[in-house]
């Protein structure tokens, strides 16, 4: 791969898609629908942990077993709607390649065997009478080994490298919303990436959150949601650069000096022409504001203020 990757996060409604967008019109390479690779559950840094720090023969198994079926939706057409993006355009076969070389990597041998975890009674039967063509019935195990994070980092590294070597640009983007929360975690396995938070009006974000199939109709609930999403970042060691999404309508040529400075790649907001006041819906939130908890209320003023509102 010949650039690094920017690493773009927000709540979500906050515009991490839009400027995904403004940087691909500007000549970065873009995956074109939230990778989710790095910060799902079953993804890269859940292994990471499980391989490391809390680490048992167990928990280990448990995490590479998901981690290759995660993996593997990414290379074929499926029904989840946020595993639509592939990884990139290499032939199946050499994706999994790098799958078993990254496994090899970390040293996990799949072997046959039974434990409590992932018994099957009736092949317990059979193996307790020695029938001996039983344990090729087995379900896999990943035996591995607790891992340094420099021994799990280098070797994602190197997959990283083989997964993302046809993109040409200085950068390629990634804008899963909660990358936000995960700047260590992230900066630890990719220690080339930049890191871009977009932040908005806490209570325009609730708003918004309640028009989508993914968010709640009770306003209060999207507050907690909210409040607990943006006291853990402000509490987090964060890195790069915080915009307000308001800004990128308001003051796109601050915003364009800003990116083009940190990124070293020159950016114009307005190349993209997909920004408008219209489409921000900026303040759209001030006729259900009297329907919220008074001292959810409270806190989402106090947060504001913090983000600089």
């Amino acid at each position: 791969m010949n650039g690094n990757t920017i690493f773009i996060g927000g709540t979500g409604r906050s515009g991490t898609t839009l400027l995904s967008r403004i940087l691909e019109a500007n000549g970065l390479d873009r995956f074109e629908y939230e990778l989710r690779f790095f910060t799902d559950p079953h993804g890269v840094l859940d292994l990471r942990k499980r391989l490391t720090d809390d680490w048992d023969p167990y928990w280990s198994h448990d995490a590479i077993s998901r981690f290759v079926t995660f993996y593997k939706k990414f290379l074929q057409f499926n029904l989840y709607a946020y595993h639509r993006t592939r990884l990139n355009t290499l032939p199946k076969t050499e994706n999994i390649k790098i799958l078993d070389g990254f496994l090899k990597e970390l040293r996990v041998i799949p072997e046959k065997r039974m434990w409590i975890g992932n018994s099957n009674y009736l092949l317990r039967l059979l193996y307790a009478k020695k029938v001996s063509s039983v344990r090729k019935l087995f379900p896999n195990f990943y035996q591995c080994p607790t891992l340094s994070h420099k021994e799990f980092d280098e070797a994602f590294r190197s997959m990283w490298d083989k997964l993302t070597r046809e993109y040409e640009a200085p950068y390629n983007v990634e804008h899963t919303p909660y990358n936000f929360l995960y700047h260590q975690g992230l900066k630890a396995v990719l220690p080339g990436s930049k890191f871009i938070t977009l932040v908005r009006n806490p209570f325009d974000i609730i708003s918004s959150y309640a028009s989508k199939e993914w968010g709640s109709h009770d306003l209060n609930v999207n507050a907690d949601q909210i409040i607990s999403l943006f006291t853990k970042f402000l509490d987090s060691e964060t890195e790069g650069l915080i915009i307000k999404m308001e800004d990128i309508v308001n003051d796109a040529e601050a915003i364009n000096q800003r990116l083009t400075e940190y990124l070293g790649v020159s950016i114009n907001v307005n190349e993209s022409n997909l920004v408008s006041r219209s489409a921000a819906n900026m303040n759209r939130s001030k006729e259900q504001v009297k329907n919220l908890d008074k001292g959810k209320v409270k806190i989402l003023g106090s947060i504001a203020e913090k983000l600089g509102y």
